[in-house]
């Protein structure tokens, strides 16, 4: 057979097999099928890379395991090199440069003035942790290719995660502010001031700070390259935002605050406030807005409260004043009118008169809290009072006329005493301050366990029958003091040793709270009210209320004598004449007495025993005498 030639005449016989030749004669093919052969090529090369990535896999794998827990080789963060490092000792390593940086890259100097604050009190802050994680993330890709490509460029090159800052710009501009302040020489806007109803435009100044802008510029670049900023601090003239010849424009309106006062009134009482009391305390606002200087004018209503409060209280608050009632016949009366209470609005009443000068001062009514009384001319039948409680009674018909005097003061004091349920009656309170009333006079007392001449002595003869009929009430007794001597004048008609009591109003001590007191409580659920009367040189004391059912028992009665005393005493009479020395108390031997009451069936409550027990004092000799005669006996 001829041989068949394709191609031109002068192709060569034996030209250079084409790729399809080639890849045919490699595998020994001398007619097949191209698709078959073309699969078969690529399997073999997969098979090749295949085995070639199994080697690299292979390798990586080990890598992998050794750095199962740290950051993988080569990995910096900022200027840090955290490879090889756990993420506990790479949040130490960067913390420290962090640190590093905190205390050394700022300084800024002004004349006299060094600042050196840390990053974080300009406001920086570094998140440490976000920063290692994404560290550690660097070679854990999800995909195995990605891995390997990703760890195959860590161990060739190194990889750095940016040392990021945050700045809080708040945080810094407060720093600056600081920084003003140091510098101390603020731009002075002008400004309105009043004196008295006279309006004042204060002059303007510039003034010098820092440049923020250029502060902040630098600060980002420190944070950018890690080069320390330190120098002179860059500052600018700082210009007044408010001109004298802005307010200018402004003043007329503020003058019209100023032109008048306001009346303010309460009930049928009216008085005048004048521009001169308020101007101390108008506020001042202006603005530039748009270009256009707005001024707004206020008060500082706090301190006009303040100021008004002090002017007008005593004028206008007043406490609630009950009705005095009285018990006759079964049936409860009243005897006076009540009154309101009244208590200021203070903030309100201050912001109506600021208004009222800030438009067109109009007048103002003060306003108050209105508190009505207890007790009422129309609520005397919620009251709960219809029936006696108790009755106590002393003998005082051998007192002294001053004494006898002093008695009945005190009597007609308490009389008609009103106590609400859950209150607490004050003897003291009842009677108010002793020597400030007219109506008590000298009489015979003890005071610092010496009997003299004392304002107001006999007044515990009022004191004991008001505690007698408290006991026998079965009301609680919160405060009770018995008598420094046994004083045989309170064991009249039956009443044995006990069964007294005391108070002591003493001159040093201005606070009535402290002083020694009576006191009991209402613990029913009704008024009660204290009726107070003599009779025939007799003092009787009756309780009214609600009788609830409960009972009083007095038992354990006891008297035991004391121990006699030589303790002698001198009672100095300055207004005697020399020589004078005369006894005024003769011996005394001490005793004690105690008594327990037991109450029960009170309602709500558990039942209640207490024993009270009187330690009366002995006493020697006491001597009333002239200055000179001190300390000589007068037995």
């Amino acid at each position: 057979m001829a041989e068949k030639n394709v191609g031109s005449e002068n192709q060569p016989t034996n030209p250079r097999p084409d790729a399809y030749t080639r890849v045919s004669q490699a595998f020994q093919v001398e007619d097949r099928d191209w698709n078959t052969v073309n699969r078969r090529v690529a399997t073999r090369l997969l098979a090749g890379t295949g085995a070639a990535f199994a080697l690299l896999a292979s390798g990586v794998a080990g890598f992998r395991a050794v750095y199962a827990s740290k950051i993988y080789p080569n990995v910096r963060i900022g200027d840090v090199n955290v490879g090889g490092m756990s993420r506990e000792e790479a949040m130490a390593a960067v913390q420290a440069r962090v640190n590093q940086l905190n205390i050394s890259s700022i300084s800024y100097s002004y004349q006299s003035h060094t600042w050196e604050p840390t990053l974080a009190e300009i406001g920086v802050s570094v998140d440490i942790p976000a920063l290692v994680d994404e560290a550690l993330a660097l070679g854990r890709d999800d995909k195995a290719t990605d891995r390997l490509v990703s760890t195959s460029e860590l161990i060739q090159k190194t990889k750095v995660v940016p040392l990021r800052f945050g700045l809080q710009l708040s945080t810094l501009n407060g720093w600056l502010d600081q920084v003003d302040a140091d510098i101390d020489d603020p731009a002075i806007d002008a400004t309105f001031t009043a004196s008295g109803a006279q309006l004042i435009i204060t002059d303007d100044s510039t003034g010098t700070a820092a440049d923020r802008k250029a502060v902040t510029d630098q600060i980002n670049e420190t944070l950018a390259t890690l080069a320390p900023t330190k120098g002179n601090l860059p500052t600018a003239v700082a210009e007044p935002r408010i001109t004298k010849a802005d307010l200018k424009a402004n003043e007329s309106a503020v003058l019209n605050i100023l032109s008048n006062s306001v009346t303010v009134r309460f009930e049928s009482q009216k008085w005048e406030v004048e521009p001169e009391e308020v101007s101390q305390f108008m506020a001042f606002t202006s603005s530039v807005a748009t270009g256009t200087l707005e001024t707004s004018v206020d008060f500082d209503r706090a301190a006009l409260g303040k100021y008004l409060n002090e002017r007008f209280a005593e004028s206008v608050n007043r406490v609630p004043i009950n009705s005095l009632v009285q018990f006759y016949s079964g049936q409860l009366s009243a005897t006076t009118s009540s009154q309101d209470g009244k208590t200021m609005k203070v903030t309100e009443f201050a912001s109506l008169v600021a208004e009222s000068f800030l438009g067109d001062h109009e007048r103002v009514d003060i306003p108050v809290v209105t508190t009505k009384a207890d007790v009422r001319e129309d609520n005397l039948d919620t009251l709960g009072i219809h029936e006696r409680l108790s009755r106590g009674d002393s003998n005082f018909g051998n007192s002294s006329d001053a004494r006898a005097t002093n008695i009945l003061t005190g009597i007609r004091l308490i009389n008609n005493t009103i106590i609400a349920p859950g209150d607490e009656f004050s003897f003291n309170q009842a009677v108010g301050p002793i020597d400030g009333n007219p109506e008590f006079v000298g009489g015979q007392g003890i005071v610092a366990g010496v009997i003299q001449d004392e304002f107001g002595g006999g007044i515990c003869q009022v004191v004991t029958t008001t505690f007698r009929a408290a006991i026998l009430a079965g009301l609680p007794i919160t405060q009770w003091h018995a008598h420094t001597y046994r004083l045989s004048g309170y064991e009249l008609d039956g009443w044995g040793p006990g069964f007294d009591a005391s108070i002591l109003q003493p001159e040093y001590e201005p606070d009535w709270t402290k002083w020694a007191d009576l006191r009991f409580q209402n613990n029913t659920e009704n008024f009660i009210l204290i009726s107070s009367w003599a009779d025939g040189g007799y003092h009787i004391v009756e309780i009214y209320g609600t009788n609830d059912g409960r009972n009083v028992d007095i038992s354990g009665t006891s008297v035991w004598d004391g121990t006699p005393s030589d303790d002698n005493k001198w009672n100095v009479d300055y207004d005697l004449s020399s020589g004078t020395n005369y006894i005024s108390a003769y011996p005394l031997v001490g005793s004690g007495a105690s008594f327990t009451r037991t109450v029960t069936n009170v309602p709500n409550e558990e039942d209640y025993e207490r024993t009270f027990t009187s330690d009366y004092a002995s006493r020697g000799y006491q001597c009333t005498c002239s200055a000179d005669m001190e300390g000589t006996p007068c037995w």
